[in-house]
């Protein structure tokens, strides 16, 4: 019973010095697995910790980013897409928060956007009852 015991503890031993002598945890054939953390505590980690493990933007890349927005809400505005081109300026100013070109197009959209409804309600929900009666 004792050569028993001594067998399979010496075999143990080999088992644990081949998959775990560099420390790393190695498959059956000798390659290391990821043991790592489970997902759920590395969210938790993440969470606690906040904007530390974030890859930080270069400037050049938010600057790239910016202009890259911007010509596309001059590009919708100039299509004549004022909502879309409303929230592509709105995103001008996620990159950029003091653009005053942006919020002075903003600005000016909206009043287009004003406009464009009042002229539907003066021309389309006044004529109403006069398309009716006829």
């Amino acid at each position: 019973m004792a050569e028993i015991t001594i067998k399979r503890w010496k075999k143990l031993g080999e088992d644990l010095i081949l998959n775990y002598i560099d420390g790393i945890a190695k498959t059956e054939f000798y390659r290391p697995k990821n043991i790592g953390y489970p997902d759920e505590f590395k969210k938790l980690i993440v969470d606690e910790s906040g904007d530390r493990f974030k890859m930080k933007k270069l400037s050049v890349e938010v600057e790239e980013e910016y202009r890259a927005a911007f010509q596309k809400a001059e590009k919708l505005l100039h299509d004549k897409k004022y909502s879309e081109a409303k929230k592509a300026f709105e995103k001008v100013l996620e990159f950029k928060p003091a653009d005053e070109t942006a919020k002075k197009k903003i600005s000016l959209i909206d009043e287009a956007l004003a406009k464009i409804e009042e002229i539907h309600n003066e021309k389309f929900n006044s004529n109403k009852s006069d398309l009716i009666s006829h």
